[in-house]
């Protein structure tokens, strides 16, 4: 085939005449018009977003995920265990739950004895893949703190029991220039007996993880 020549200099424009459907006729080509381009020199300055307008457009349409954080030794599980677990979940929806895990040197300070931290461990991812149909985001707490004095978090919940540990919590984070974070505070979930079911309780035989007294 012979030389065609060069024509990467030529602008070729497509050229469509549009089909227009009115009710009740067939389709009807209707003829190409000369539609002039807007000359925004001839009237009114376009109106342009600069960048930093459409950013910030951007950014609020945002959606603010929260960060939610737990924590315990959860030996046994028990119906108070639940219902922080439950409350952290509700507060979390759409964002993330971290759990705190007591690591087994911070569990052994405690007056009874506890389980292997892989036990508790377990038992957690357990429940809350059964419960709320999710994997949990469980880390080790070496000290009652954790992460809650490094991470960004919007909610902290806590039973009576830890809400001493939430405000001195914040009460570092301000001496850090941090922001604090909202305490959400759950009451504790009483036995038949009235009184606060505790691991303390059930390890000593009065009540089950439920609050049901036994003997």
């Amino acid at each position: 085939m012979g030389d065609v020549g060069d024509f990467s200099d030529v602008e070729i424009q497509p050229h469509f005449d549009p089909i227009v459907l009115f009710p009740g006729s067939s389709l009807q080509r209707q003829p190409t018009r000369n539609v002039p381009k807007h000359d925004c020199s001839r009237h009114k300055p376009c109106q342009h977003l600069p960048e930093a307008k459409l950013k910030s457009v951007h950014l609020r349409k945002k959606v603010t995920m929260p960060r939610v954080a737990v924590g315990g030794t959860f030996d046994p599980l028990h119906d108070g265990h639940e219902a922080l677990l439950s409350r952290a979940y509700e507060l979390g929806m759409g964002g993330e739950v971290v759990i705190g895990l007591t690591s087994d040197d911070l569990a052994r300070r405690r007056v009874h004895p506890v389980a292997d931290y892989r036990v508790r461990e377990r038992e957690l991812n357990r429940y809350v893949t059964d419960r709320f149909g999710i994997s949990p985001e469980i880390m080790t707490l070496h000290d009652p703190y954790g992460t809650a004095l490094k991470e960004p978090f919007d909610y902290i919940v806590v039973s009576p029991e830890t809400h001493p540990v939430a405000k001195k919590i914040n009460e570092l984070r301000m001496t850090r220039g941090m922001p604090t974070i909202e305490i959400v505070l759950v009451p504790f979930v009483l036995a038949e007996d009235g009184v606060p079911i505790s691991s303390t309780r059930i390890k000593n035989g009065e009540i089950d993880l439920h609050g049901r007294l036994i003997g």
